[in-house]
This record gives C-alpha cells, sequence and structure tokens, in this order.
C-alpha cells in the first residue's frame, strides 16, 4: 500500500515530459524578468488555464518574479484570454484547444507558457515550454511565438535557451 502512495505522490509532482511541476514554477517565475516587456509593470498578471491540477496555481500565489509581485488569474475559456501578462497551460488543455489559444495569446499580445506538451505546444507556437534534456531542465523558446506576441526577450536569456521552430 505504501508502495501506490509513493507512486502516486510522484506521479502528481512530476510534469507530463518529467520536469517536476515545482520547478517548472520555480523556472517561470525566473524566466519572466527576462521579458523586457514587463520592466515598467508594477506587478505581472499570470493567467492559468486547465481544468485539472488548478493546485498548481498556488505554485505561483504570493510569490515573485525577480522584483515584481504575481498576480494569478484562473481562465476558465478561450474568450477569457486577457487582460494578462502571461498565461500558463496546465493539465486539461486539449491538443484542439491550443491554436484558438495561440491566437487569443498573439492578438492580445500576451506571453505563453505551456507546463504540458512543451515539445508539441511551442512547436504548434506556444511561445516557452521545459524539457528535459540530457537529464536537466531546458527551456524552449518558440521564436514565431514571442514575435506574434510582441514579445522582446533580454539576450542573455536567449543564451541559455533552446530555439524550437
Amino acid at each position: 500500500m505504501m508502495g501506490i502512495k509513493v507512486a502516486l505522490a510522484l506521479y502528481l509532482l512530476l510534469g507530463v515530459e518529467g520536469v517536476p511541476y515545482d520547478l517548472q514554477g520555480a523556472i517561470i517565475l525566473k524566466s519572466l524578468p527576462y521579458v523586457l516587456n514587463f520592466e515598467k509593470k508594477e506587478e505581472i498578471a499570470i493567467g492559468f488555464m486547465g481544468e485539472k491540477k488548478k493546485e498548481l496555481v498556488s505554485l505561483f500565489k504570493d510569490k515573485k518574479a525577480g522584483e515584481k509581485p504575481v498576480k494569478t488569474v484562473v481562465v476558465k475559456k478561450i474568450e477569457e484570454i486577457k487582460g494578462i501578462d502571461v498565461l500558463v497551460l496546465l493539465p486539461g488543455v486539449e491538443d484542439g484547444d491550443v491554436d484558438k489559444i495561440i491566437k487569443k495569446t498573439r492578438e492580445n499580445k500576451i506571453f505563453s507558457i505551456t507546463m504540458i506538451k512543451p515539445e508539441s505546444f511551442v512547436k504548434k507556437g506556444i511561445s516557452m515550454g521545459i524539457i528535459v534534456e540530457g537529464g536537466k531542465p531546458r527551456i524552449i523558446i518558440n521564436p514565431e511565438g514571442i514575435k506574434e506576441e510582441k514579445l522582446s526577450l533580454d539576450a542573455r536569456f536567449l543564451k541559455l535557451v533552446k530555439l524550437v521552430e
């Protein structure tokens, strides 16, 4: 019975691609100060979309991205993708909705990040995801997504990431 509990706990902590969700959250928060568009903002509003694992929003509550406080917002429908700076995709977002989500983030200049299916979603046009490469987490960026969302990234950050097209 204890083995099942341990396996379940590991399953809940691990992201779909093997990067633990708490580590993905920390990486996302450390990445946001490199988005030059956010330099003059008082706070960074992060929206979260996905029906499962809403508890992942708590990874961002009362946290800071650099020196800026983070405001968390739950986004329930694609039509609600507005008035935020960042959209984070959580488990429950369907593959068939990704193109519509990308359209909204590009229309509203919102930095799109996925915590699920990073390689697939980033290739489709989501701007950022986190994969495992060589046994370590690695940020992947879609340059087209960044351009279409009208974002500017610090050159130092771009040296640390893998570009995916």
